[in-house]
């Protein structure tokens, strides 16, 4: 019994004299807590150092989120090495915390280090953590049920988005309703947009200030020629859909011979004024005064007999309708006398 008694005896001194640490002919380690006493969510770090010879190498033991036995992990751990001529030294800071009172033994990380083939498991003492939940202040109240919530006024601005939303959607219906009356009328809708001119209302109005400007006697031919020249291509375009301000005379000639539209003679007419205003443009062709209100002329005549029949119709109907208001008003001057 004596024997066994001081075998016990002298394992509890080497367990006393190594508290933190364990030894190997490799590497040793040593771990340590900030302190044995926290609060319940207070923050401390937990240092895991080891060391070894030259040349040893370290394999540590893959964190997560939580060590165990309650004690979580906050953030990454930080990692700090020293190495000399003779050994290594890596210390590795964990900082923890924990959220359940009572003790917590911290956990035992095994920590591998290897040297020349040899390997050998590291593995730090234990050490007890004890958490404390916050002392109950005596000046604090009892605690009671949560008020419901305050009733505070309506003020405007709660209500202004709702009624602005509510205006909006009527002018949308009135606006919606309008539509729908001017679109059943064949009106157009509050005479926002005002319905394009026909190609041949804008060819004559721009036929017509040539003549206004007397530009048929101006002495810059080039300039008259190409100006009536442009109208009748962009005239071309709307009427019949070519392309014309982009083509050559020849490749308009070729277009309009393709329309199935009869011109009644106006083609011959049209290529004699395309050559012409081709001649006076690119060879300093000079005609006669004459010659130039006869193209206009034939501007106008082609404008004018090549238009819509609709509008034709519509512009006689129109005038009709004017004779007979004229003649309506004589007719009441005439009884009225």
């Amino acid at each position: 019994m004596g024997n066994k008694f001081k075998l016990t005896i002298l394992i509890m001194l080497g367990a006393l004299s190594n508290a933190f640490s364990q030894s190997s002919s490799i590497a040793s380690i040593k771990a340590k807590i900030d302190k044995d006493t926290i609060l319940i969510g207070d923050q401390i770090f937990y240092t895991i150092t080891v060391n070894g010879q030259k040349g040893v190498k370290f394999q540590f033991p893959a964190v997560t989120d939580s060590l165990g036995n309650g004690i979580d992990l906050v953030g990454k751990p930080s990692i700090d090495s020293v190495i000399t001529d003779r050994d290594v030294t890596i210390t590795l800071r964990y900082l923890v915390t924990a959220f359940d009172s009572g003790e917590h033994a911290m956990p035992v990380l095994p920590i591998v280090a290897s040297l020349n083939g040899n390997a050998d498991s590291l593995f730090a003492t234990s050490s007890s953590l004890f958490v404390k939940t916050l002392p109950k202040d005596p000046n604090q109240k009892d605690i009671f049920d949560i008020k419901p919530p305050i009733r505070e006024p309506i003020v405007f601005s709660e209500v202004a988005p709702w009624a602005g939303s509510g205006l909006v959607l009527v002018a949308l219906i009135v606006l919606l309703i309008m539509y729908l009356k001017k679109r059943k009328q064949n009106k157009p809708f509050l005479n926002l947009f005002k319905p394009a001119d026909p190609p041949h209302v804008v060819a004559l109005r721009e036929l017509q200030q040539i003549r206004d400007d007397k530009l048929w006697t101006s002495d810059n031919q080039k300039y008259y020629y190409t100006k009536l020249v442009d109208i009748l291509r962009i005239y071309l375009e709307g009427r019949f859909g070519i392309n014309a301000p982009e083509q050559t005379t020849s490749e308009i000639l070729s277009e309009v011979n393709k329309i199935n539209y009869s011109f009644n003679g106006l083609k011959d007419q049209l290529q004699d004024l395309l050559f012409t205003a081709d001649l006076v443009k690119f060879a300093k062709h000079i005609p006669q005064i004459y010659e130039n209100e006869q193209s206009l002329n034939f501007a106008f005549d082609f404008v004018d007999k090549t238009k819509p029949e609709e509008e034709v119709k519509t512009e006689s109907s129109a005038n009709d309708a004017e004779q007979n208001i004229v003649q309506e008003t004589i007719d009441e001057q005439k009884k009225l006398n």
